[in-house]
């Protein structure tokens, strides 16, 4: 399976002062790696699904689940499930939970949110916390864009990819 490249083949060639293509196989195996190893590192993927998928959560809590990284709130649709797997309650983002860390979709870099956190004073939803699979997510799971970039990695990323990618090929 095809991993997402952090870093541009071109750059690390420029970076290394090496120029035609004797060496790209080369130094496509030490961006793949130096991509693995940086997503090892941080215990996430810089990229972002290409549709809306459901992934379902067992909830150790009433009050909050950590959940996998979501990169936007456009699509999202938070559902409770009853013990059969039937759906109980949409909830609605704002007035019966909030996604943390709050303002992570400000932040620069653009963080996903990871934790569903609920608005227990609005009205007292709680997530079912008796039977596995009680909570539905529908979302664009992975990372968030980074400001109309057009792309999903940080720049910190690209620039780590760029330095481990370049002692890798070095070795």
């Amino acid at each position: 399976m095809a991993h997402t490249q952090y870093v541009d083949k071109a750059d690390v060639k420029t970076w290394l002062n090496i120029s035609g293509t004797g060496q790209d196989s080369n130094i496509d195996i030490a961006i793949d790696a130096a991509c693995r190893a940086i997503d090892d590192f941080v215990g996430r993927e810089f990229i972002q699904s290409e549709t809306v998928e459901t992934r379902y959560y067992d909830c150790e809590f009433m009050d909050y689940a950590f959940v996998d990284d979501i990169a936007t709130t456009t699509g999202l649709v938070v559902t409770t499930l009853n013990r059969d797997g039937t759906d109980d309650q949409t909830l609605v983002l704002d007035t019966d939970y909030y996604l943390y860390p709050l303002n992570s979709d400000k932040l620069t870099p653009t963080m996903p949110f990871n934790k569903i956190v609920m608005a227990i004073e609005n009205g007292g939803k709680t997530l079912p916390t008796s039977h596995p699979k009680g909570l539905k997510i529908t979302a664009k799971f992975g990372f968030p864009e980074q400001h109309n970039t057009g792309s999903y990695i940080p720049e910190a990323i690209t620039q780590a990819s760029l330095i481990q990618a370049a002692r890798f090929w070095q070795r």
